[in-house]
């Protein structure tokens, strides 16, 4: 199957990555320098004094993983466009050395109201480290394409008289 549709994402099925992404200490220092300098992110001694104990990651490198991780599960969905989500729950730290991976969820569908060629998926989408500590979750909602119909060959009609 090279793609997953609208009529195969039924709720409760779910996809695991295959493969951990390492988190490394370097990455997430830069990324957090870039994107969200708070010094528990970004200063070793800072993050050792704060309520983490060390150097954590960041909420917009949370969210890239959970889109690199997403983009390796196979089959992939046949997306569309993706239409927001319902929030972000940052439920444990991420912390450099974690090896990280993902479970995706269909948690409901339904047929679009606009767009006939799609349905929107809500999907849960969780990153778990190597404990089975639940590090993150999000509510993602997509607009996925639905099964494309075989063309059929019809009578050749020609031209009015």
């Amino acid at each position: 199957m090279s793609a997953l549709y609208f009529e195969d994402l039924e709720p409760g099925f779910e996809q695991r990555s295959p493969e951990a992404y390492r988190v490394e200490r370097d990455e997430v220092i830069e990324f957090a320098r870039r994107w969200d300098p708070q010094p528990f992110h970004v200063d070793e001694q800072a993050a050792k004094d704060s309520i983490f104990g060390g150097i954590i990651a960041c909420m917009p490198h949370i969210f890239a993983i959970q889109c690199i991780l997403s983009s390796r599960l196979e089959p992939d969905v046949a997306l569309l466009s993706g239409l927001g989500n319902e929030g972000f729950e940052l439920l444990s730290p991420m912390r450099p050395g974690d090896r990280v991976t993902l479970a995706r969820r269909v948690e409901s569908r339904r047929e679009s109201r606009s767009r006939p060629d799609g349905g929107i998926v809500k999907f849960w989408y969780e990153l778990w480290n190597q404990d089975d500590v639940l590090l993150f979750r999000d509510l993602g909602i997509a607009l996925i394409a639905r099964r494309p119909q075989p063309h059929t060959t019809g009578t050749a009609v020609g031209p009015r008289s």
